[in-house]
């Protein structure tokens, strides 16, 4: 038989810096603001459950706390989620998005606030642009989440 060789108790105080470097690799690969953190949380995660799935099959109890506290020393680690960044529109895109919302058509949403149909079309595009969506329901209901209507 081997003899069982346990690893000594993991030093957790490396984490803050190893996660800002790896923040710092994923921004300057990744073009979109906020994907790093997605990305670091994942694998944070992803860590403490390895090391939490590895203390529990640990026989050896002092060890498993081990892995219990490094985990814990992961998870703190893990970003805080940003708040969504509210899109800039302008008053003519809220009164046509706030106009979405009550079901109104296109047509209907140009007689109301006096303008051609074109119009319309070219403020709801923008709306649907600048919420990141490409329905109506969808623009309504992001807008609803970010506290815009």
């Amino acid at each position: 038989m081997f003899p069982l060789v346990r690893p000594a108790a993991p030093d957790v105080s490396g984490w803050p810096w190893r996660v800002r470097v790896l923040r710092g690799r994923l921004r300057s690969r990744e073009g979109r603001h906020g994907a790093e953190d997605v990305a670091v949380t994942v694998c944070l995660v992803w860590v403490a459950d390895a090391l939490v799935r590895t203390a529990v099959h640990a026989a050896d109890v002092r060890g498993a706390r081990a892995l219990v506290a490094e985990a814990s020393a992961v998870l703190a680690s893990v970003p805080a989620p940003r708040p969504l960044p509210r899109p800039a529109l302008t008053g003519r895109q809220l009164a046509v998005l706030r106009a979405l919302q009550d079901e109104a058509s296109l047509r209907q949403i140009a007689d109301s606030l006096y303008v051609s149909h074109n119009t319309v079309k070219s403020h709801s595009r923008a709306v649907y642009r600048k919420l990141g969506v490409r329905t109506r329901a969808d623009a309504v209901s992001r807008a609803k989440e970010l506290g815009i209507v």
